[in-house]
């Protein structure tokens, strides 16, 4: 499988420097009002709002498929893993009428992610380790959780075989899980509302 870490040149940035990124409201407020993430967590994970041309570049790049140009805007959501380190930046879709909501960017594995202020969390054994699937939903997890005055560290991950990664022939858990303090540790999974339902998502939190 491909692993692009560490990084060499940084495509993203390159292309939208963090003093040129930006946040639409409309963005904002799918984030704070509707998916029930603090402003804080937003600003700290680096949440923006790029341009089209922007996207453009990138698709050109190669880095996404051509067809997230059909989305009326992008959401971009930059993903860390547990070793601290971005892993890569993710798109929500919006406006767009196709089943795909989230694109990841081509040739890179799954990341388990971390928010990158919450990174220390992962090393004690004290805080309860929460997986959840989805980086939008495990960061509001994560405000809930500081509003709560909780004592967790939260993890996201890319839908319910997300945990793993592609190998020839087959798959294993991510290379991530070194980086995360599990020994002698509460475990919290929190799969999707359709766990009990949806048979592929029951399989994929079971292994």
């Amino acid at each position: 499988f491909l692993v692009p870490e560490p990084f060499v040149s940084d495509v993203w940035e390159d292309i939208t420097p963090l003093s040129k990124r930006e946040l639409r409201d409309e963005h904002l407020q799918i984030l704070v009002d509707e998916s029930g993430i603090s402003e804080e967590i937003v600003e700290g994970r680096g949440y923006y709002s790029p341009t089209r041309t922007a996207m453009k570049r990138l698709v050109d790049k190669g880095v996404y498929d051509s067809f997230v140009m059909t989305a009326k805007s992008w959401l971009v959501i930059p993903i860390f893993r547990p070793d601290g380190q971005k892993h890569c930046e993710i798109v929500r879709l919006v406006g767009y009428t196709g089943k795909a909501k989230y694109v990841y960017p081509t040739g890179y594995r799954n990341a388990l992610d971390i928010h990158p202020e919450y990174v220390e969390k992962l090393l004690d054994p004290a805080s309860v380790l929460l997986f959840v699937e989805g980086v939008k939903k495990a960061d509001a997890v994560l405000s809930a959780a500081i509003a709560e005055g909780l004592d967790c560290a939260v993890i996201g991950v890319n839908g319910c075989w997300g945990w793993k990664v592609s190998t020839n022939g087959g798959s294993i858990a991510s290379p991530d899980f070194l980086d995360i303090s599990l020994e002698e540790r509460r475990i919290v999974v929190i799969p999707d509302s359709d766990y009990r339902t949806n048979d592929n998502v029951r399989s994929g939190w079971s292994g």
